[in-house]
């Protein structure tokens, strides 16, 4: 796939234009932009993909709403549009542009919010002295890492663009096989449970709708929470046969917290817009996540 932007220019701070080029038979997005707005096709055939589909061709106009997702794919010829953006009229309570600096203080207070959780709290409170709490915690733990894992190579399949695939395949490379410091669940109804099983694979499957920058953000969650969640477990599991695990990933996850995000620094504002409502909705997922592992913790209290 290849499709960038060739020119942006803005009119009366009101408008922007942009001109989008899908190669053949290749797709783009999905995108998603804060402001309402139109797309021209000036050239090629294609499809619009959104809530609803629609064939375009040279000369047709399609209205995006303000908040709305869509990607589109070409058909046979590359397909070329204008994208027009038009951003609310200042002075009318309109929100100031958004920047990476504001993306990750989003970060930060939903970091903050998480780490005053029950499942945080479980590290701290006494919670997994039981054996059996112990355990089922540790079951848990490795069904997330092998999920990861699989986060971990979808997003290296998925990578458009050269500069993120080599941040990313160092990242695989580091992690790579970490799942298998901790044993295996034998626990079937760990292993399958519902709820566990669909927060966890929402994040891979992120991997396939999201553009790189999307990517990066939800990295930011997984790995902002990982550092912190690994540096207070680390100390609870010293002597503990998975000792190796916690360990390791409390010294790596600092850094890989920080992973690609020099390669956001020359977005639109725009895309920071969207990447705030992306680490909200990791955030969400995460919490979902963990909250239904504290649950099965719990459920070992007629074990213990």
């Amino acid at each position: 796939m290849s499709h960038w932007r060739l020119a942006s220019t803005a009119f009366d701070t009101r408008a922007s234009i942009n001109w989008v080029r899908v190669r053949g038979l290749d797709s783009a997005g999905p995108y998603c932009q804060a402001d309402s707005g139109l797309l021209i096709v000036l050239r090629g055939r294609g499809e619009f993909r959104s809530i609803t589909s629609a064939y375009l061709e040279p000369g047709d106009v399609v209205t995006l709403p303000a908040n709305g997702e869509y990607s589109l794919q070409a058909l046979a010829d590359d397909l070329e549009v204008l994208q027009l953006v038009f951003r609310g009229a200042p002075g009318r309570g309109e929100e100031r542009e958004k920047s990476l600096q504001d993306v990750l203080v989003r970060n930060q207070q939903r970091l903050r919010a998480w780490l005053k959780s029950p499942y945080i709290g479980m590290l701290q409170d006494g919670t997994l002295v039981p054996e059996a709490k112990r355990f089922r915690f540790k079951q848990c733990i490795r069904v997330f890492s092998d999920v990861f894992q699989t986060f971990l190579f979808t997003r290296q399949a998925m990578c458009r663009a050269p500069e993120y695939h080599a941040v990313f395949h160092s990242h695989l490379a580091e992690e790579f096989g970490h799942n298998k410091l901790l044993a295996e669940t034998m626990d079937s109804s760990i292993r399958t449970d519902p709820s566990l099983k669909a927060t966890l694979n929402w994040f891979s499957h992120q991997m396939f709708k999201l553009d790189d920058a999307g990517k990066v953000a939800i990295n930011l969650v997984l790995e902002s929470a990982g550092y912190h969640f690994h540096s207070l477990a680390s100390p609870k599991f010293q002597g503990d046969e998975a000792e190796a695990y916690f360990g390791t990933h409390a010294e790596d996850d600092e850094q890989h917290q920080d992973m690609g995000l020099t390669l956001l620094s020359a977005e639109h504002p725009a895309t920071y817009r969207h990447l705030v409502q992306i680490v909200d909705q990791g955030w969400d997922m995460l919490e979902a996540t963990t909250e239904r592992i504290f649950e099965i913790v719990q459920a070992g209290d007629e074990a213990s």
